[in-house]
């Protein structure tokens, strides 16, 4: 059986842009690991100062048990929890992009200062949270702001897919293949891809859309798809970060309003 919760230890630390670092990891259990299109975890940070630790309850099922262990755990040992995207998962190794956002939370901190040797925790990649996405379709269309683009790096190349990634300036830009790349420069965040998207012709036949970055900004690109007429089940969307919150927020009622569609449609 796959562990799904293990430490991860730092093998590699490469600067992408100056606002992404790229790290790569080895630890147990990664060398069983299966791997699919936008695969996510679970990373947890230790306290500042710290030695990670990990709740020592079972990760089984769908991770409640687990969950309400890592929760009950003392708050001066209890690790930050964060989601993010596998790059690449390989030959026992797993990278993971970080963007270094200016706001400076637990994640992009560790980040601007890690370095071969610090550990972190992690729970996933979970089976049970994979998610089945039609690329397939004849016109697919992958958009988002920076933190997308790892999931989207580990979709591409995909061709004849339509993909849009704003950025902050063009030296955010990475060589990936078929990217239209959009820069946000004194821009509002998020400005420039939804207008991209907004004039987009969808054409005849199947399509399907894959949406992610800042929640507000997700919404309207997905708003603007549907009024296109692309059916609501042929668009993934995510929204990994929400300006001027955190994940240790509370969900806003539009938060909630997502959980609620996505239930209805898996149902």
């Amino acid at each position: 059986m796959n562990t799904l919760v293990a430490p991860l230890t730092v093998e590699q630390v490469e600067p992408l842009t100056p606002r992404m670092t790229r790290v790569t990891f080895t630890g147990d259990g990664l060398s069983t690991l299966e791997t699919w299109p936008d695969q996510q975890l679970k990373l947890l940070f230790p306290p500042k100062n710290r030695p990670l630790v990990l709740p020592a309850a079972k990760a089984e099922g769908d991770g409640m048990s687990w969950y309400l262990a890592y929760q009950s755990m003392p708050v001066e040992d209890r690790p930050t929890m964060r989601s993010f995207t596998v790059r690449s998962l390989a030959d026992g190794r797993m990278t993971i992009d970080f963007v270094l956002h200016e706001h400076g939370g637990p994640a992009s901190t560790w980040a601007r200062t890690a370095a071969p040797g610090d550990v972190l925790g992690r729970y996933g990649p979970a089976e049970a949270y994979r998610q089945e996405l039609a690329l397939d379709a004849s016109w697919v269309l992958l958009a988002g702001d920076e933190t997308a683009l790892p999931a989207i790096g580990s979709l591409l190349p995909r061709p004849g897919a339509k993909v849009l990634v704003e950025v902050a300036d063009e030296a955010e830009e990475q060589p990936l293949p078929g990217v239209t790349w959009l820069h946000r420069n004194k821009s509002p965040h998020g400005q420039r891809l939804t207008m991209a998207v907004e004039n987009l012709e969808i054409p005849p036949g199947s399509a399907f859309a894959w949406l992610a970055g800042e929640a507000t900004m997700v919404r309207a690109l997905r708003r603007s798809l549907v009024a296109k007429g692309l059916p609501k089940t042929a668009i993934e969307f995510t929204g990994y970060w929400r300006a001027r919150l955190t994940q240790d927020d509370a969900p806003t009622e539009a938060d909630m309003a997502d959980a609620q569609e996505r239930i209805a449609m898996s149902q």
